[in-house]
């Protein structure tokens, strides 16, 4: 496998925000130019960067940084491009381990064998592209909509202006799911600004516009996801 790195942290997002994960984050991304939110284009490029793995040899990374803490975080770059020996993967961790996998929805789970999805202890994170990303149109929403449930995973849209906001109104009035919805605000790389003691605030505008985030979800009884780890850190490798 092409794997980026490897390492233990906080998930800072999604449903599982605030849980000790090993993060799993595989080399490379289908969609081009990429999203503008982007903030792992390091794990971007499919032109050899990173590190090829064996199955087994990542299992013994995992096991090494942290597998005991039981959540394990697979992301990337896009890790439905390497399918086959995910599913693998997947299959030979414990059964002990909840196993998150973040995807921009664009590459169905689907393999010769049939579709790798609902598997216990699997949950998804189908991030929904929207206007303002600058690739809307790449996720299949309504094939992750018809089957994810509120058990098995997440559709998430990341929303940067009131385009995005409608986009998501018109997807869920056109679809009827039993999936989750998260809505997470767009957090640019401006918006940090560095203190004292190395420590992030956050510019009021960004502020604000969380804020209307936060009413959008009380409104249609969303899920609100804020990126803990670019908030206590910024954008750092690793945490």
């Amino acid at each position: 496998m092409r794997v980026n790195e490897v390492f233990l942290s906080l998930q800072g997002e999604g449903p599982n925000v605030g849980k000790p994960t090993v993060f799993v984050r595989l080399q490379g991304c289908n969609l081009e130019p990429g999203c503008s939110y982007c903030d792992t284009r390091y794990a971007r490029k499919s032109d050899g960067s990173g590190t090829e793995q064996t199955v087994t040899a990542l299992l013994n990374t995992v096991r090494a940084v942290g597998c005991d803490c039981g959540q394990i975080c697979i992301t990337g770059g896009e890790p439905l491009l390497q399918l086959d020996q995910l599913k693998e993967f997947v299959c030979r961790l414990s059964s002990a381990n909840q196993v998150e996998i973040f995807t921009n929805g664009s590459i169905l789970p689907e393999t010769a064998t049939g579709t790798f999805l609902f598997g216990p202890g699997i949950n998804w994170v189908v991030d929904i592209k929207v206007p303002s990303s600058g690739v809307c149109g790449t996720s299949q929403f309504e094939w992750w909509a018809r089957r994810l449930t509120r058990a098995n995973g997440v559709l998430k849209f990341t929303v940067d202006n009131e385009e995005d906001i409608a986009f998501v109104e018109k997807c869920m009035k056109s679809s009827v799911t039993c999936a989750g919805v998260l809505v997470s605000p767009v957090f640019e790389a401006s918006a940090f600004t560095s203190q004292h003691e190395g420590l992030i605030s956050v510019k009021e505008s960004q502020l604000e516009w969380s804020r209307r985030v936060v009413d959008i979800c009380k409104g249609y009884n969303y899920r609100f996801s804020l990126q803990v780890h670019r908030v206590l850190y910024g954008n750092k490798r690793g945490v």
